[in-house]
Order: structure tokens, then sequence, then C-alpha cells
């Protein structure tokens, strides 16, 4: 019979015996501020402590081994996703064609920026959006909403992983 406790994953040989992670192959030297945009129904722990989990194992971690020192993450609750339900009453999300600045995501995009201006002003320089899933279009809506002198002042690049991006 199987038993029915979770498994924790043990993500590096010896971590579960309490064994640190790995010293990473690449290092950066003066690496920028990095802000993680999470994905669609993920919450900003998700990003810091996994499941329940260690921090030690979690994206924000595995960055500040690599050298980067600021890694703050969009302040996204699982209970703010219930704000894209706000798109019903917009024609435009109905139709399939969700601007950012309307009722479905304009808290996101409002949040995301703040929290990019914030990151800026305790570092004095511009950061590398990193968006998860949605988190990455919705960096992309970012950039378009708050227009090119802005993305230019704050923004240094952006770094999608796994999102639905349109062609």
């Amino acid at each position: 019979e199987q038993s029915q406790a979770k498994q924790t994953p043990a993500f590096w040989p010896g971590r579960l015996e309490g064994q640190p992670p790995p010293t990473p192959r690449v290092v950066l030297k003066d690496a920028p501020p990095i802000v993680i945009l999470p994905g669609f129904g993920n919450d900003q722990v998700d990003y810091i402590a996994p499941n329940g989990l260690a921090e030690e194992v979690s994206l924000r971690a595995a960055l500040t081994r690599r050298g980067v020192d600021s890694v703050p993450v969009v302040p996204i609750e699982r209970k703010n996703w219930l704000n894209v339900a706000k798109g019903l009453s917009d024609p435009q999300f109905v139709a399939g064609n969700a601007q950012p600045e309307g009722p479905a995501f304009s808290w996101y995009v409002a949040k995301a920026k703040a929290t990019v201006e914030q990151a800026v002003a305790a570092r004095g320089e511009r950061v590398v959006l990193v968006g998860h899933s949605a988190g990455g279009w919705l960096a992309r809506a970012l950039l378009c909403v708050a227009g090119d002198a802005w993305a230019l002042q704050n923004v240094r690049g952006v770094v999608t992983l796994g999102a639905p991006h349109a062609t």
C-alpha cells in the first residue's frame, strides 16, 4: 500500500539531508535588479516559497545564488485574479481583445508598475522584468501602457517564461 504522504522533491542531491544548493556554474557580476511578474492564478509566494517549501528552492533564491541581490516579486495574491471577471462587462474582453487598461487587467499593470518603480528607486538602476506565463504578456502590456519614456527610464529588458504571446 502506497503512502498518501506528500513527497518533497529533492531539487538537488542531498537537499533533504541538509546539503546546501550546489554552487551555480554562472554567477553574474553587477547584476541588475530583476522583478518577477507572477503568472495567471499565481501568488507572489509561489516565487518565494513555492508550495510551502523552503525559500531556498524558489526562483527568487535561485536568482540570488546567481548574483542578483534584488529580486522583488509583484505583490499578487491568488484572490486578486478574481478581478479578471470584471472583464465580463468589457465588450473588448468578451470579444477576445482585452486591453491592459481595461477592467480585467489594469489592477495587475498598476501593481507591476509600482513594483518596478520601487525597485528602481531602491537601487538607482533599471530592472529586468521576468514574466512567468500571463506575467510575460502582462510585462509587455505594462511597457505599452506606461509608454516608451517610462520603459527607457525603468526597464533594461524583458524575459518571458512560458508566456502565451499571440502571433
